[in-house]
Parts: C-alpha cells; sequence; structure tokens
C-alpha cells in the first residue's frame, strides 16, 4: 500500500493528514485515512500499518521524539525505554 503524508497548519493549529492509495496506480483511490490537529507537532512518521488497519506513529513535538501512537493512544512494545524513539519495519524472507 502507497501511502504520503503532509503537515502544514489550519486553523491555528499543527495538521498531520495521511493518505494512502488503495488501488496502486489508480490516482482516484486516494483516500485520507486520517487528521491529527494539535499545538507544537514538529513531525509525524508513519511507520507500520496493522492488519486491522491502526497506523503506527512516531511522534515528534518541538524537535524532541516523544512516543510512538496509534489511534487508540500510545503504544509501548516495550518497557518505558526513553533513549530507544526510533523504530523500522522488518520482513522476514524464506
Amino acid at each position: 500500500m502507497l501511502c504520503a503524508y503532509c503537515k502544514g497548519r489550519e486553523a491555528g493549529l499543527d495538521t498531520f493528514k495521511l493518505w494512502v492509495m488503495k488501488d496502486y496506480g489508480v490516482k482516484e483511490s486516494w483516500t485520507k485515512l486520517f487528521t491529527i490537529r494539535k499545538t507544537h507537532i514538529f513531525l509525524v512518521t508513519p511507520i507500520y500499518m496493522f492488519a486491522d488497519g491502526e497506523v503506527l506513529l512516531l511522534y515528534q513535538e518541538d524537535g524532541v521524539y516523544r512516543d510512538f501512537r496509534t489511534s487508540k493512544g500510545p503504544y509501548e512494545p516495550l518497557p518505558s525505554n526513553r533513549t530507544l524513539l526510533q523504530g523500522c519495519v522488518y520482513t522476514e524472507r524464506n
């Protein structure tokens, strides 16, 4: 699945929008998945989409990495460790 995101300001709030292309190569299949409006969002990076459609995001506020989040709230796959706030997607190959 192809995704694109944009960040800007709307109504005085930092705004992050995530779009997905549901049918690869079909321009009309671009769909806005969600919008986040909040103050002081410096950068939001989509990391992974789970099978249930939840998207794992890495939040950076005021230039500092803060936490991983999904729309359900904070996502903590490991015990709290504020020095480790980076992630990558790993796909096993046979």
